[in-house]
C-alpha cells in the first residue's frame, strides 16, 4: 500500500503541463528528493497525498512523504523523522520539515520551532537538488536531535485542567471546528491510552493531536425543531491542513510552556 501510494503521488512528478508552459514554474521531482534521501540512510516510513476528489480536479497537487533515518536514536518517546513536502502544480515548493514518531500511540508530529524551521529547496539540476535535500535533512536531523530538553519540560510541567481545556478550545480552532460545535473539549483531551494519564503538557498536546487528526469523537447535534443528529469527527487527511494544523498546535503547545 505504501509503494502503491508513493507510486500513485509520482506519476505527475515532472509537473502539470498547463503550469510549466507557463511563467517560469518547473517542478522538483519528489523522485529525486527521495532517492537523495534513501542514498544517505533514509527509509519511506508513510505517504500521503490529495484525496481522491481533489485529486480528480488536481492531479499534481501538494503530497507528503515521512521518512526516517535507518540509524537514528529516539528523542524522548518518540523517532525523528524528516518530512517531505511538495506539489508539481506550483501551489508549493519542495519543502523539509522536522518530523517526531510517537511510539506509544503511532502518532506523527511536526515540529515547529525557530530553531528548526521548514527549509525550502530551489530548482535546479538534479545532482544540486539532490545535494540540497540531503544537507537540508543533515540540518533538520541534528536540529531536531536536540529537541529532547523541550520534551522532557514537556513532561514535567503539570496543566492544571483549566488550562487544558483552554487548550483544547484553541486547538479546536486550529483544527477548523466552530464554537457551536457540540464536540466538547474534554473529549478533545480525552487519553486514549494508560501512558497518555499523566496531566503534564507533553501527554495533554499528544491526546489533543491525536484526537483532532484521527476518527473518534462523536456528538449529537441538536437541531431547532428538537431533532438530533448525530456528528463524527473525520480523519485529517489533507495535505495542507495537516501540516497547518500540526505546526500551529505545536507552536500552540511551546507558547504555554514559555507562558508557564
Amino acid at each position: 500500500m505504501l509503494h502503491q501510494s508513493i507510486d500513485h503521488m509520482l506519476t505527475c512528478d515532472h509537473g502539470d503541463p498547463a503550469k510549466t508552459r507557463v511563467g517560469r514554474f518547473r517542478a522538483v521531482p519528489t523522485a529525486t528528493a527521495i532517492q537523495a534521501l534513501a542514498d544517505a540512510g533514509y527509509t519511506t516510513v508513510q505517504a500521503q497525498g490529495m484525496r481522491s476528489r481533489s485529486r480528480v480536479a488536481n492531479p499534481y497537487g501538494k503530497h507528503l512523504i515521512r521518512m526516517r533515518h535507518n540509524g537514528v536514536d529516539t528523542v524522548g518517546d518518540s523517532v525523528p523523522e524528516v518530512v517531505l513536502l511538495n506539489a508539481n502544480d506550483g501551489s508549493s515548493s519542495l519543502r523539509l520539515l522536522a518530523g517526531l514518531y510517537r511510539l506509544v500511540c503511532a502518532n506523527g508530529l511536526i515540529v515547529a520551532t525557530a530553531q528548526i524551521a521548514a527549509i525550502s529547496i530551489r530548482h535546479s539540476s538534479p545532482r544540486l537538488v539532490a545535494e540540497s535535500v540531503r544537507d537540508a535533512a543533515a540540518d533538520i536531523a541534528a536540529r531536531t536531535a536536540l529537541i529532547g530538553p523541550t520534551i522532557a519540560a514537556w513532561q514535567a510541567m503539570p496543566m492544571p485542567i483549566a488550562d487544558q481545556e483552554e487548550f483544547a478550545r484553541e486547538a479546536m480552532t486550529l483544527r477548523g471546528i466552530p464554537s457551536d460545535s457540540p464536540i466538547r473539549p474534554y473529549q478533545v483531551i480525552n487519553a486514549r491510552r494508560t501512558e497518555d494519564l499523566p496531566e503534564s503538557l507533553w501527554n495533554v498536546f499528544n491526546r489533543v493531536q491525536e484526537n483532532l487528526s484521527r476518527p473518534g469523537i462523536t456528538a449529537t447535534r441538536v437541531r431547532e425543531d428538537g431533532s438530533r443528529r448525530r456528528i463524527s469527527l473525520r480523519e485529517l487527511r489533507n495535505v495542507p491542513q495537516t501540516v497547518t494544523f500540526n505546526t500551529k498546535l505545536w507552536a500552540l503547545a511551546d507558547n504555554y510552556a514559555k507562558a508557564h
